[in-house]
């Protein structure tokens, strides 16, 4: 099985042994998706012996700290995890349960702390001076990393978050209050987040009239909540990456946006700041280089986690 690791020490859980099918109770299982499934089988005729390796490639949904598999009658030898043997399995009941020598790490999760890292700088860069009210558009992994990071930045700010879920929005309230809609939310909002899905062909219901004169917009979901003459209302458009912005323009989005002026980091070198500022985070791989470097110095000098072999 292939997937991030987090140390035993972040306290991750046993996936599910079902996939919750009350017709087929025992079939399925939690706490990972699976990406591809390789068979590389080996028959010998004459002794009737079936002999093979079974590669999964999945990704997390959670913090794992033992996978379930669905496996029948067949013998198992051997089992590793990101190249590394497994702790232990046990097969019985046509389940193969295996404990990793590390815990697996939601990719949800560090997806979503990552994205808000290059979030938390453009608000220390570009956001109001002094801004005091934030709004949060859509609660899912997203939403809840930032409302931690807008806290964190500024721990006396008004949080203001909506969600067509409300038991989302029920995570952040410690950190959020709830609003009564999505415009309600952006109501004096000078830091805007919005995190929903993304979609092909969405129907964005955000306009200029929609936003105050001093704001800092951050469209982590693209072109889900902003439309194209909301996002033309900011004095200052930039995007991680202008050239992927551009490639997901011709793949459908952003259509009739403006172009960018330039790339994020370009626009930190800036002098001064306009008061009304877009970023458009993407999420590139140099980003995602440099936050993995971050974690990996922080866990060494904390004795976090155990550091795997390449």
């Amino acid at each position: 099985m292939v997937a991030p690791f987090k140390g035993r020490q972040s306290g991750g859980q046993p996936g599910a042994t079902s996939a919750g099918d009350p017709y087929v109770p025992t079939h399925g299982n939690g706490g990972y998706k699976v990406e591809s499934y390789e068979l590389d089988l080996d028959y010998r005729v004459n002794s009737n012996r079936l002999s093979g390796k079974a590669s999964i490639t999945a990704f997390a949904t959670q913090a794992l700290s033992r996978v379930s598999f669905d496996l029948g009658r067949l013998r198992v030898s051997k089992v590793s995890v990101n190249g590394r043997r497994a702790q232990r399995f046990t097969h019985r009941s046509g389940k193969l349960h295996v404990t990793p020598a590390a815990a697996i790490m939601d990719g949800a999760e560090i997806t979503a702390a990552r994205t808000a890292a290059a979030s938390g700088v453009c608000v220390r860069r570009f956001a109001p001076e002094e801004w005091s009210h934030a709004a949060i558009l859509g609660c899912g992994e997203q939403g809840l990393f930032h409302a931690r990071l807008l806290h964190a930045l500024n721990p006396g700010a008004s949080i203001r978050a909506w969600d067509p879920h409300p038991e989302r929005v029920e995570r952040l309230s410690e950190l959020a209050e709830g609003a009564a809609g999505w415009e309600d939310a952006l109501e004096g909002a000078e830091v805007i987040v919005t995190a929903g899905p993304i979609i092909e062909d969405p129907e964005p219901p955000i306009r200029p009239e929609h936003l105050g004169d001093r704001w800092l917009a951050l469209p982590i979901d693209f072109d889900f909540y902003f439309r194209p003459e909301a996002a033309a209302a900011a004095e200052l458009f930039l995007a991680d990456d202008v050239g992927q912005f551009e490639y997901y323009r011709e793949l459908g989005h952003f259509q009739e946006w403006p172009a960018p002026d330039g790339n994020v980091g370009e626009g930190l070198g800036r002098e001064g700041s306009p008061d009304r500022v877009l970023c458009c985070n993407l999420g590139i791989g140099a980003l995602d280089a440099v936050f993995a470097n971050a974690v990996l110095e922080r866990a060494r000098a904390s004795g976090a986690g155990i550091e795997l072999e390449l």
